[in-house]
């Protein structure tokens, strides 16, 4: 006989508060299903090493996994609490670090600090570690925080969650599809740091000693080839200080035109606009004033994000924009080999000596336009420009491939975790 409390949808579905979700599929309260574990401060464990029996996990180790979270930078031997069990979720309950939803799986029992908050549950018959892992993450840390002040995730806000749970073999069947996509998703990370590896090496041959040469001479940075010269930034490039005066702009949300930081540009030179901070246009009049942004001109963190270049590229400046007072402009007739110049390790070695500050480091713009930059002939410049730039097209294919199976995997979550896809078990 049918149940009368269920108001049906579509043939197969009922009509829910969580909205239409399969017939045989249960709405349940979140704090009935799981057990909510808190942390201790690290000033109550005793012995925290990097090598130990048990982790201690904080919210930064949560910056070096994506799925399960198999160690911690810190540890201890003694435990004197109950133990975090394995397959536990875990997430950031304090802070910033809410907004950029960080969920885990941890595979090692061990204990945690008190901006971390774990889900414990309670039977495994009933909810699936990976099922409720991929909920979380598909609704968001922020959709249950308390953001009127300092963000913040309390049992109360937990308990009361309403989710829609299907029966545990088609939970566990969700749980595989979207781990095979994850799988992919890891596999391409690997590929995408091998790759990132061997081109540090590669520069650190082809930018210093270059290819075949035999004859060598001794530099301020070391051997280089006979025929190579050292160079000052500035006597190569135009180094253009945004923001020469330091006052920053006006916010303006409505009418503003995009600011752009380093984070708002990916490596390849794109730019993120719908992130940057908008501020008044008079930024960018300021700025049109002494420089046009063209075809291949680098960025160079000066203010916090040190170095870091990037090549911006002329189909990007359709729309407007300022670049931020973080930043140094950077114009030559030798940007394509400069690009590269810049990321070397010897420009690293450069920043290191002439920052300023011990909290928020500053490069000082007249130290920057004397860093020291090694100049092959033009011919040579041309071949490890087009050595470096096909690893670097690599690496850009990879990501390509790598955002189109986060997309898939967006899509799969929002069809699977609401049952508009139907999975067979």
């Amino acid at each position: 006989m049918m149940r009368t409390d269920i108001k049906l949808g579509r043939e197969g579905y009922q009509i829910t508060e969580l909205g239409e979700i399969p017939l045989h599929w249960k709405i349940n309260t979140l704090g009935d299903l799981i057990k909510i574990r808190s942390g201790a401060s690290p000033s109550k464990i005793k012995g925290l090493k990097e090598i130990g029996t048990y982790p201690f996990y904080k919210v930064n180790d949560l910056n070096f996994t994506r799925k399960y979270l198999r160690k911690a930078i810190y540890n201890f031997d003694d435990l004197n609490f109950q133990e975090i069990k394995k397959d536990t979720i875990i997430f950031p309950k304090r802070g910033a670090s809410i907004f950029t939803n960080k969920v885990a799986i941890i595979s090692n029992p061990g204990y945690m600090d008190t901006n971390l908050m774990a889900l414990e549950i309670v039977d495994n018959s009933i909810l699936d570690h990976e099922y409720l892992y991929y909920l979380l993450s598909f609704r968001g840390l922020v959709e249950f925080a308390d953001t009127s002040s300092i963000p913040q995730i309390n049992n109360k806000h937990i308990e009361p969650i309403k989710i829609a749970i299907p029966p545990l073999k088609e939970q566990k069947k969700i749980a595989d599809i979207l781990s095979t996509v994850d799988d992919q998703i890891e596999n391409i990370n690997h590929l995408i740091t091998k790759i990132k590896e061997l081109k540090k090496g590669l520069m650190q041959k082809l930018l210093t000693k270059g290819i075949g040469h035999t004859e060598f001479k001794n530099t301020d940075l070391g051997e280089i080839p006979l025929s190579w010269e050292l160079k000052t930034l500035g006597d190569i490039s135009l180094v253009l200080d945004p923001q020469p005066d330091h006052r920053a702009p006006k916010i303006d949300m409505l009418n503003g035109i995009p600011y752009i930081g380093i984070g708002d540009i990916s490596n390849n030179g794109e730019i993120n606009f719908e992130k940057a901070r908008q501020v008044t246009k008079k930024a960018l009049d300021k700025q049109m004033e002494r420089f046009m942004i063209e075809d291949g001109d680098i960025v160079f963190g000066k203010i916090a994000s040190l170095g870091n270049p990037r090549k911006l590229k002329s189909f990007l400046n359709s729309r407007p924009y300022a670049i931020s007072d973080k930043l140094v402009l950077i114009k030559s007739e030798i940007k394509d080999y400069l690009y590269f110049a810049l990321q070397s390790k010897y420009v690293e070695k450069q920043i290191d000596f002439n920052k300023n500050g011990s909290t928020r480091y500053t490069l000082g713009i007249q130290n920057l336009r004397e860093f020291k930059i090694i100049i092959p002939p033009i011919s040579e410049q041309q071949n490890i420009t087009r050595i470096l730039s096909s690893v670097d097209d690599q690496i850009e294919n990879y990501e390509r491939k790598k955002q189109k199976y986060i997309e898939l995997k967006k899509g799969f979550m929002q069809q699977l975790l609401t049952g508009k896809i139907r999975v067979t078990v």
